[in-house]
């Protein structure tokens, strides 16, 4: 087997034997053997087998077909029989990746009693060597077998553990020695202690942490790296079995998980997208913008993803309107799934994610987790129609033309402390939003600003919404944007640490704009109706921060005030105009809504298509739009001439020289359109 990726037309693709296959693919943790032919017989080669004996967090099996990792070296094989011949049967022409849950097992834990349970404990179990051992033996031992019985066959392994398959932590840390000794490795002191909960909550300043919290920032970094180490070590488990097979993993969750971030160990995005062992980055759609009346994105970065030369893998899972009546799924639409009324709305959902996928020239794969989420043949046709679409795009040179880079800092997120509204509040909830200006936005670890082929050129605006503690690397790529008339937007406390030290003068340095730590409350942000607030009247947003400080504000006579605090009157939304072209902007506080960061966008130089606050997907060769409420909706296009084609209606819009495009949408409709050329190219 050989496979691999390749970069074409700007997207990256998978080969297998020298055949350029689409990248589609289909997954099932209940796989029925009737949707498995249908979805073959409509032309996706691609799909997954799952073999494993855990029981995921509903308390069911993950796999219908049983254990079959029974011991060291010890192995069911008719287990994973059982399932590969079911998929060969009704999918004879098709490839298959294997979905490798590498967790600690019963009898694992029961033999190893100093070994904590991965599932639920992933820094712990990588902590603990022995394990690690055991499942790159798993993995040796499984691709063998699969090679001898199943030849030509396996693509791909996704290298899985952790909470829910997906490398994260899912329950409290642990006061474990063998992560204390670990963690003494890590830091070169044999000495040194794991950190106490009450050190973890106590930050030097307020939600930051400062010089005497320095064990508490090494203890969060070492708990990322040790499961960033494990993913790349099981990567190149697989990799030096077999060059030849596409490895993937779940990682990066960067803009997910809330007040939880350090405790997710998932701060080191940028790392493990490094990784040259590592082909596919998987990630379900966020939970947080599923419903018909938000968004859509991803809980990491896309951009990074194909910044690094990897193809992003987008899940596309919630239920369907077909499942409603499935018990599992109606847990599932408690919390983290939607609830589809109609065949429409399913439709419609599943265009929204694909096209914010497209957007980021990324790809998918329609996920029918407990069976039944796809048992309809007008569904079906339907999302086949989808993939049909997405090689009709990528068909063509594509290109990313966001032009507003929201940069997340995983350094500084170490010095948060445990629990913290910082992130969830500045990062996660600051997606919706940013998903409503009117205009695509790129996502990027800040981290990736160091990178020589950054395409620092593409962006007018950047966003950082958590640079409490920049590296001197960072501090001073901000400094070269700003050489290079980037403009830029900064919240909260931007560079006040540095090197780790409480430097409140460092945040003029990094932001250009004289911020001061104040004496007041924060309290909400009043901002009149004017240049930075396109509403219609004045709006106060923020309050979410509480009142842990730091509460910074701004020098009046330094740049523009646009916000106020709603009581204190201090100055908590600036902007600084720069003699050579961009501005330096700031906001004391976030979620920074929509009808602000709209009007920065547009005084950044961003194209904006449309200011009604529908989500826009869009690249080089599409414009795709969600309508919540239906209507007509006058949206301007950067192209001049050419038609825009609807790709699943065929509805066709000549371009007229800048004219604005009218278009009619119905409620919770999705139109995504391919844009031709002069000649139909």
């Amino acid at each position: 087997m050989n496979a691999r990726l390749i970069q074409e037309n700007g997207v990256a693709k998978i080969t297998i034997n020298g055949e350029k296959v689409s990248a589609v693919s289909f997954r099932s943790f209940w796989p029925q053997p009737e949707i498995t032919r249908d979805f073959a017989r409509g032309g996706i080669r691609l799909m997954s087998i799952y073999p494993s004996g855990i029981l995921c967090s509903l308390d069911v099996p993950y796999s219908q077909f049983g254990e079959f990792w029974l011991g060291e070296g010890v192995y069911d094989w008719e287990v994973l029989r059982r399932q590969m011949d079911q998929f060969i049967e009704n999918a004879p022409e098709n490839y298959f990746s294997l979905i490798l849950q590498l967790d600690t097992r019963d009898w694992y834990l029961a033999a190893h009693p100093q070994c904590q349970d991965s599932f639920n404990h992933i820094p712990e179990a990588c902590s603990y060597q022995p394990w690690r051992a055991a499942a790159k033996r798993c993995i040796r031992d499984v691709l063998s077998w699969l090679d001898r019985e199943y030849p030509e066959k396996i693509y791909a392994v996704y290298v899985c553990a952790g909470g829910t398959c997906e490398w994260y932590n899912r329950k409290a840390l642990l006061e474990d020695p063998v992560k204390e000794r670990a963690f003494q490795a890590f830091a070169g002191d044999p000495n040194r202690r794991l950190p106490s909960a009450q050190a973890l909550a106590s930050g030097e300043h307020g939600m930051l942490y400062g010089e005497a919290d320095q064990n508490a920032v090494e203890y969060w970094r070492f708990l990322s790296e040790i499961v960033a180490d494990t993913i790349m070590e099981f990567a190149h488990a697989v990799k030096e079995y077999n060059p030849g097979l596409l490895v993937g993993c779940f990682s990066g969750y960067i803009l997910a998980h809330g007040t939880r971030i350090q405790e997710s160990c998932q701060l080191l995005a940028s790392r493990v997208f490094d990784c040259p062992d590592i082909d596919l980055i998987f990630s379900p759609a966020s939970y947080a913008l599923r419903g018909l009346e938000s968004v859509s994105n991803s809980q990491l970065p896309m951009a990074s993803v194909r910044l690094h030369g990897k193809l992003y893998y987008h899940e596309i899972d919630n239920t369907t309107y077909v499942a409603n009546a499935n018990p599992y799924a109606q847990v599932l639409q408690q919390s983290a799934h939607r609830r589809h009324a109609s065949l429409w709305e399913s439709i419609q959902y599943a265009r929204r994610e694909a096209a914010c996928v497209f957007g980021a020239l990324g790809t998918y794969w329609w996920f029918d987790m407990f069976g039944g989420w796809y048992d309809d043949p007008a569904l079906q046709k339907e999302l086949l129609a989808i993939g049909r679409a997405q090689e009709r795009l990528y068909s063509r040179d594509i290109r990313s033309n966001a032009q507003v880079a929201m940069m997340v800092d995983e350094e500084s997120n170490f010095y948060l402390r445990q629990p913290n509204v910082v992130h969830s509040v500045l990062v996660e909830r600051q997606l919706e939003p940013l998903g409503r200006i009117g205009c695509a936005v790129d996502y990027f670890p800040a981290r990736d600003l160091l990178r020589p082929d950054f395409p620092r050129e593409q962006y007018r605006l950047y966003i950082f919404p958590n640079l409490c503690a920049p590296t001197p690397e960072l501090r001073e790529a901000v400094a070269g944007l700003r050489a290079r008339g980037a403009s830029m937007l900064f919240l909260f406390a931007p560079g006040i640490l540095k090197d780790g030290k409480w430097e409140p003068p460092a945040m003029e340095e990094l932001t250009g704009i004289r911020l001061r730590v104040s004496d007041a409350k924060m309290g909400y942000t009043l901002v009149p109706s004017g240049p930075v607030n396109d509403d219609s009247m004045g709006r106060v947003f923020g309050g979410e921060m509480g009142e842990a400080g730091p509460v910074i504000e701004a020098d009046e006579t330094d740049a523009y005030v646009f916000g106020r605090g709603l009581v204190s009157g201090k100055s908590q939304l600036v902007v600084k105009p720069r003699p050579h072209g961009g501005f330096d902007a700031w906001a004391a506080q976030g979620t920074v809504p929509e009808y602000i960061l709209r009007p920065l966008a547009r005084m950044a130089g961003a194209w904006i298509y449309q200011a009604d606050g529908l989500p826009v997907y869009t690249n080089s060769r599409m414009l795709a739009l969600f309508d919540h409420k239906g209507g007509e909706r006058d949206i301007r296009v950067p192209w001049q001439t050419g038609v825009l084609e609807e790709m699943y209606t065929g509805e066709r819009h000549a371009l007229q020289g800048g004219d604005p495009v009218r278009l009619h949408f119905e409620a919770n409709e999705c139109k995504c359109f391919l844009y031709l050329r002069e000649g139909g190219e």
